[in-house]
């Protein structure tokens, strides 16, 4: 099951009358027991790229999404990198060129290159810089030329501590932190899901409804109080004041539906989006499996030639 579709509605939601949400100071604490998986067996952590494999669609049998095992574009060459580099969320530019956000020990980098294909070069300082020992994870930096009354030409999403907190940029290589979203806490549908307890892991994109509105919609996880994680959504028209949806948006009642991570959309055009998630064998799993879902659920995408 995939996603379900958010609607056309001005604020990006398909309910209307939740409750909008701004900034705050600080959020919760973080948990151990969310914490980024157990990467310590797996030596040195580059970035990689894979090219598409062969188009074959989505094998229901194999469960691969189309891609081979990637060469490596950014490792990690700086100090404050602690070893390793992660999170990657690539922002292709209208003249080809990419901006290649990442996480570290010291916090956010950017790296850049004039094409997909490299070469990268990263950052000598972070943008968003790990704070009392609160490393900031998971950036999501989307253009903002076609919201109304959008603050900076950039906005970066990025897990902090337990919340979600944005910056901004005129020129998406320098940030300024704004603050915390303080979204809403999603309510627990029953006992399977718990209360919440802290939110992260946001992917944010930039879409277009049939009226002509540009909207954000961030996904971000909803983690509970039972140790589930669910993805959930927020919408808004400029970047900075969000409204919550309310509800998970993976459909089903399976385990896998309640403990999936680190949501990533994609735009395939003006009506379709996908949706990567990830789940873990277990809290901390190191390895698990990628699932995408489509955006509206019934849609079947044709298969390339």
């Amino acid at each position: 099951a995939g996603p379900s579709d958010a609607g056309p509605s001005d604020a990006g939601l398909s309910d209307a009358g939740l409750s909008a949400a701004g900034l705050s100071d600080a959020g919760p604490p973080p948990s151990p027991r969310f914490a980024a998986p157990d990467w310590t067996g797996h030596g040195p952590r580059p970035i990689s790229r894979s090219a598409p494999r062969q188009a074959e669609g989505l094998s229901f049998t194999t469960l691969s999404p189309g891609v081979e095992l990637g060469a490596e574009v950014l490792g990690a060459t700086h100090t404050r990198e602690g070893g390793y580099v992660s999170d990657p969320w690539a922002l292709v530019r209208e003249d080809g060129s990419v901006l290649l956000y990442y996480a570290a020990e010291g916090g956010i980098g950017v790296a850049t290159a004039s094409s997909v294909a490299g070469p990268y070069e990263g950052s000598t300082t972070p943008q968003i810089a790990a704070h009392e020992g609160v490393v900031p994870r998971r950036p999501s930096v989307i253009e903002t030329r076609l919201l109304a009354g959008a603050s900076h030409a950039f906005l970066m999403y990025y897990e902090d501590g337990g919340s979600i907190a944005v910056a901004g940029s005129s020129d998406g290589l320098s940030f300024t932190p704004l603050g915390v979203l303080a979204l809403p806490a999603m309510p627990a549908r029953d006992e399977r899901d718990g209360d919440e307890v802290e939110v992260g892991g946001p992917g944010a994109i930039v879409v277009t409804s049939p009226a002509r509105r540009s909207f954000v919609r961030l996904f971000y996880e909803s983690r509970r109080s039972n140790g589930n994680t669910l993805v959930t959504l927020a919408a808004s028209a400029d970047g900075d004041a969000f409204e919550a949806f309310g509800r998970p948006v993976i459909a089903g009642n399976d385990a896998d539906s309640r403990s999936r991570r680190f949501p990533s959309p994609a735009v395939i055009d003006e009506r379709i989006s996908l949706l990567y998630t990830w789940s873990g064998d277990s809290p901390g799993a190191s390895e698990g499996t990628i699932f995408v879902g489509i955006a509206p659920a019934g849609v079947r995408l044709a298969p390339s030639r």
